[in-house]
């Protein structure tokens, strides 16, 4: 039996997934504990940044492209208190976003994967989180799969945009 999933567009739909999983593999119980122990983390960042300040994130995937609106990691940069740079441009899901729009919006933080070079052209070399030195690297495989970890790089997120909120 294959089963494809559904891409996810919301930290809903990972929750989902995850207890689809489970109920694939014969172990229903453990992903429902596993996806409440995932949406109780989510809550408590979303709590601990509530008031705060909300810094422009770029998240540099790879090949120009970003993530948009309608994409969980666009949930998850927003769930820890920073605005995405990329739905403000109008990007919804995963495409390109022009060096013009990135040196307009002026990210104050970029996200790369781990091992990734940081895009050198004007636009990147440019912006304050380059001037600052507020680059964030993120195991891939935590925040590009849809599941359980990625409150890994929503917690590194939180504790670095508003490291006293979220200590």
């Amino acid at each position: 039996t294959v089963y494809r999933y559904e891409p996810a567009t919301s930290l809903e739909d990972v929750y989902a997934k995850t207890e689809l999983t489970g109920r694939l593999v014969g172990a229903f119980e453990t992903a429902a504990n596993v996806s409440a122990e995932m949406n109780g983390t989510v809550s408590a960042v979303q709590a601990a940044v509530a008031d705060e300040e909300r810094p422009r994130v770029y998240y540099a995937l790879g090949g120009g492209y970003t993530a948009g609106a309608n994409t969980f990691i666009t949930e998850l940069l927003e769930t820890a208190g920073g605005r995405n740079i990329a739905v403000e441009a109008g990007i919804d899901g995963y495409k390109p976003l022009s060096n013009e729009e990135i040196a307009d919006r002026d990210p104050e933080f970029i996200v790369l994967n781990e091992g990734m070079s940081l895009p050198n052209n004007e636009a990147v070399n440019g912006t304050t989180a380059v001037e600052k030195d507020q680059i964030i690297r993120v195991d891939a495989n935590y925040l590009n799969q849809p599941g359980p970890r990625n409150v890994i790089p929503l917690k590194t997120f939180a504790q670095t945009f508003h490291p006293e909120a979220y200590a």
